[in-house]
């Protein structure tokens, strides 16, 4: 039996110009911390009393599901490749490094699909590759805190499990370059360019905060109960909804200032805001500035806290906790995400 180093396994995204299809290059390989892939052929068998003649097996509905988890990358393609397929509108502006890559989502238009390969190795391996074909993103998941690395989670659906005679050809090697705690210049955030931060405005008001922690999840709006079959009778999923975001913000005031009973009365009262997230290093002026921007708001205010979720403990002496889960309203027109780096285009591998 081989036996494969897991150490030593590749994966890779490899974007698709047709849904389906086995793209033989393109592949931009991934630079992950875990990753999963799970199959269920929807075989059925049936036997019926007393016949003698051969068993009788039915093929049944074929699906495929991928996840993955990796930390939020500075600059890596394989990421832009899966912003790619998840955002279906982007834009790159900037002459030179550094280049900015602007993210948007339309109404209703469905997420692209690729092909997500995993290549075995160590001892014994044959370097055959396992390919989930016409993979559709169906969520995003980014988690980050102080002093802990931002983490991104994928999840999705796919419409073939094969075995590849080889690896499809790579177009560049893996980026290593992360976002880590030292990156965090700034403490307390309400602002600026050059950190890392968490920024709440409402009726033009800045809402001056120390996070604790940040999760948001991005929703395709994909429905899998709503699908077609092909002829192998895999299963082709269709859009059921528009994009949603949902997520939680954990803040951290010391007590008695304005901004702790501000916060608490946008989440008592549902007053609309908006957020800005980032990460970066350096200046914006400078070459090789990287940075990752989240802005949820842009055109106007659109986040709202769940009040009657929203845990609120104070404790002494002179800390306020807040827990809030939020959601969006209008996502397509009022979400955007910004990532500058030395890349040249954000339509990578498309």
């Amino acid at each position: 039996m081989a036996v494969f180093n897991g150490e030593n396994t590749r994966t890779a995204v490899i974007p698709e110009s047709a849904y389906g299809t086995n793209p033989a290059t393109g592949a931009q390989e991934l630079f992950v911390d875990s990753y999963e892939i799970g199959y269920d052929g929807g075989f059925t068998y049936n036997q019926p009393i007393k016949d003698t003649s051969p068993s009788y097996l039915t093929l049944g509905n074929e699906a495929t599901t991928w996840g993955m988890t990796h930390k939020l990358f500075k600059s890596n393609l394989g990421f832009h490749a899966l912003l790619n397929r998840l955002f279906t509108s982007r834009s790159t502006t900037g002459s030179g490094d550094p280049y900015t890559h602007i993210y948007t989502q339309d109404y209703g238009t469905a997420p692209g699909t690729f092909t997500f390969e995993v290549v075995p190795g160590g001892a014994g391996s044959s370097g055959l590759a396992m390919q989930v074909k016409g993979c559709v993103p169906t969520s995003m998941t980014l988690t980050a805190g102080q002093g802990e690395m931002p983490m991104v989670e994928w999840s999705g659906i796919g419409r073939e499990f094969t075995r590849d005679t080889g690896p499809a050809a790579y177009t560049g090697s893996v980026d290593t370059a992360i976002f880590v705690p030292g990156d965090l210049t700034s403490e307390t955030i309400s602002g600026g360019t050059t950190s890392s931060g968490l920024k709440l405005t409402a009726g033009g008001v800045d809402y001056g905060v120390k996070p604790v922690s940040l999760e948001v999840t991005y929703d395709a709006g994909i429905d899998e109960s709503a699908y077609t079959l092909d002829s192998r009778y895999r299963i082709d999923p269709q859009r059921g909804g528009p994009l949603s975001i949902t997520g939680t913000l954990d803040f951290f005031m010391e007590q008695g200032t304005q901004a702790a009973d501000d916060v608490i009365a946008l989440i008592r009262t549902g007053t609309a805001f908006t957020v800005r997230y980032w990460f970066s290093t350096g200046t914006p002026a400078s070459p090789g500035y990287k940075s990752f921007e989240l802005l949820m708001g842009y055109n106007a205010p659109n986040v709202i806290f769940d009040a009657e979720a929203a845990a609120v403990s104070v404790e002494g002496p002179g800390a306020v906790t807040i827990s809030a889960p939020f959601q969006m309203l209008n996502v397509e027109s009022r979400t955007r995400l910004t990532i500058n780096n030395d890349k040249t285009s954000a339509n990578v591998n498309i």
